[in-house]
C-alpha cells in the first residue's frame, strides 16, 4: 500500500541520482537501468524474470545498435547457468562458452 510506494519513490529517486551520476562521470557511455524486485528473484517466478530481462536487453540493443547488435546478446540454446542458481560455479571466463 502506501508505505510499498514510499519504498518504490526512494529507489527510484537513488535510481535517478546513480545515473545522473554515471552520466556525469563518463558522459560518453549510456545508462540503462533495469529494476528487479527480490520477490522477483524466488524460484517461482525466476524464469519468468530472467526471460523479461532478455527482451528488454534485446529491445534495447535493437533500438540502440541495430538488428546486428543482436547477435552479440543472443544466448545458446543450451542452459547457461544464472548467478541466482544455487550450484553455479563463478570465476569462468566468458570466452568458453561456445554460442
Amino acid at each position: 500500500g502506501r508505505q510499498m510506494e514510499k519504498v518504490k519513490k526512494r529507489i527510484l529517486s537513488f535510481i535517478v541520482s546513480l545515473a545522473m551520476v554515471l552520466t556525469t562521470i563518463m558522459p560518453n557511455m549510456a545508462v540503462v537501468v533495469l529494476v528487479v524486485w527480490e520477490c522477483q528473484l524466488k524460484p517461482k517466478l525466476l524464469e519468468q524474470t530472467m526471460e523479461r530481462i532478455e527482451v528488454k536487453l534485446q529491445d534495447y540493443f535493437l533500438r540502440t545498435f541495430g538488428p546486428k547488435s543482436l547477435k552479440y546478446i543472443l544466448l545458446p540454446d543450451e542452459d547457461v547457468p544464472m548467478a541466482a542458481d544455487a550450484h553455479v560455479e563463478y570465476g569462468a571466463n566468458l570466452d568458453d562458452i561456445e554460442t
